[in-house]
């Protein structure tokens, strides 16, 4: 028993008014620390030799003030009763705590001095108003307190704003510990000599994990290195020694964006509004297309699971292997839990909506047994960072991954449009016309695969139609099962092109005015 607080224990035992055998001081470090994405639960474990009989065991800290908190497991004996104490102030012989506490009874005999001065006011009216004194003698008392009044008003505020000033240096002083601390104590009885043990849970908000992800292409080869990272929270006011650690993957709650959006086309006078599509722009690190994944690429090289997984209902945890030493502070940690060398298929894509540049996008088939959730990530293409920016949604396990990896120099894509064909394209009293010539153009040293796609207008009323005349005809139409939604692809060498004649014409009743066309 530490002899700091042996006479706060021998007081609390008899202030409880409970006799037992003996009384046991435990520290029940942390074993265990499930982190979750905004709190962790921390297992920790206790053991001790007892006699048989009543015995009181005093963990100290615990984490809440509230013992409702604590799951406590016990092996060796019953548990008979449980509670929780503070314990003795470890900042006692603080010099910034001294004076923050001088402080706080500096303010404390100011504010009772101020209480006091306005009952001797109140005190002097009533007699004035109930005796025959002399007004001018408790007049001259009431000014004088009323000056000493204000001097006290004025000392109260700068003993304020000093206090809050000490108060502020102190909660920086102690971010990362609790400055509030209890002690559980629990009693239990043991029929026998023997070890007891006992196995606390509990939950705190000062300790998380955060997602963090690496995504590294080589745009020659198609090798792609994916490091997964877990960035995680300490700040529980526990140091962890030997600590087992695993992380959650408990579903969050997320919204994934759609790849590709259908556009709509309709008379402005009728009531189309929940008709007309989202004209989105492309997100980097968006879901571009879901076909079957019998067209996605299988090859997965130098797999390497760092951790094992483990399954329960939604939920499943990756278990870091080995134990880790992680301090109570304002330190972030980075923990490797998993990485993949997968063999991506590439290709050069541009998107006739959103620009004149063309993507490089990587396609591969994510390893089974492992996800990614929301989270920060970095992107390198051949050794050089492109980006760091939220991956905004899920990559499930054993699933197709479509990703951008920046704009791709060695292909230019050129727009053009015959003269008066501005805008939206030629409007006429009935009908619209939208001509475009599109152009990919390869001027890189190696062979590319090239993607074209492109959308048409879809009409929601009977007297609204949309006529295509595309050249050449698409090689494919509602990619994805999404609707107007067309695509061109061609293998293009150095130096070779794709032309595209993109145009269409939209035909409705003369004198109406079209809405949701691009």
């Amino acid at each position: 028993m530490r002899p700091r607080i042996a006479a706060w224990l021998a007081a609390l035992t008899i202030s409880l008014g409970v006799a037992h055998a003996e009384d046991y001081e435990l520290d029940a470090p942390v074993v265990t620390a499930r982190l979750y994405s905004s709190e962790a639960e921390l297992v920790r474990e206790a053991k001790v030799r007892v006699k048989n009989g009543a015995h009181r065991i005093i963990v100290s800290p615990l984490l809440s003030d509230n013992i409702a908190d604590v799951s406590l497991d016990i092996e060796g004996a019953r548990l008979t009763g449980q509670g929780m104490r503070p314990l003795p102030t470890s900042d006692s012989d603080d010099p910034l705590q001294k004076q923050a506490d001088a402080a706080e009874q500096a303010l404390t005999i100011t504010r009772q001095t101020i209480e006091d001065n306005r009952d001797m006011s109140r005190a002097l009216i009533q007699r004035l108003q109930n005796q025959n004194s002399t007004v001018d003698k408790v007049q001259r008392q009431l000014d004088a307190l009323a000056r000493s009044r204000e001097r006290l008003l004025k000392t109260e505020r700068e003993q304020q704003d000093e206090l809050k000033k000490l108060q502020e240096q102190l909660i920086w002083q102690n971010k990362g510990r609790d400055s509030r601390q209890y002690a559980g104590i629990f009693d239990i009885y043991s029929d026998r000599i023997g070890e007891v043990t006992l196995t606390l849970r509990e939950h705190t908000k000062k300790a998380y994990w955060q997602p963090y992800s690496e995504f590294s292409l080589n745009s020659d080869t198609g090798d792609l290195d994916i490091r997964a990272y877990a960035q995680v929270v300490q700040q529980s006011g526990l140091d962890w020694e030997d600590v087992n650690i695993a992380l959650s993957f408990a579903p969050p709650d997320y919204r994934e964006q759609p790849a590709l959006q259908s556009t709509t086309v309709a008379i402005a006078d009728r009531s189309v509004r929940s008709l007309v599509g989202d004209n989105l722009p492309f997100s980097a690190n968006a879901k571009l297309l879901t076909p079957s994944p019998a067209n996605a690429p299988k090859e997965q090289v130098g797999e390497k699971v760092l951790g094992d997984v483990t399954i329960s209902g939604v939920d499943f945890a990756v278990n870091i292997p080995g134990k880790h030493k992680l301090a109570s502070s304002r330190d972030r940690y980075q923990l490797t839990y998993w990485q993949n060398r997968s063999h991506a298929k590439l290709y050069s894509a541009a998107y006739a909506w959103v620009g004149s540049k063309a993507l490089l996008v990587a396609e591969w088939q994510q390893p089974g047994g492992h996800g990614f959730y929301p989270g920060n990530a970095s992107y390198f293409r051949d050794g050089n960072r492109i980006g760091n920016q939220r991956l905004d949604r899920t990559m499930a396990a054993d699933s197709r991954q479509i990703m951008s990896f920046g704009e791709d120099p060695h292909i230019d894509v050129t727009y053009s449009v015959p003269p008066g064909h501005v805008g939206n394209g030629l409007i006429l009293r009935d009908r619209l016309e939208r001509r475009q010539t599109i152009t990919l153009s390869n001027h890189g040293k190696n062979t590319r695969n090239v993607r074209l796609y492109a959308r048409l207008p879809i009409a929601t009323q009977p007297d609204v139609s949309v006529e295509a005349k595309l050249s050449p005809k698409p090689d494919v139409e509602n990619v994805d099962n999404v609707k107007g939604i067309i695509l061109w692809e061609k293998q293009l060498a150095r130096g070779d092109s794709l032309r595209v004649e993109n145009n269409y014409d939209i035909r409705y009743p003369e004198g109406k005015r079209l809405i949701g066309i691009e």
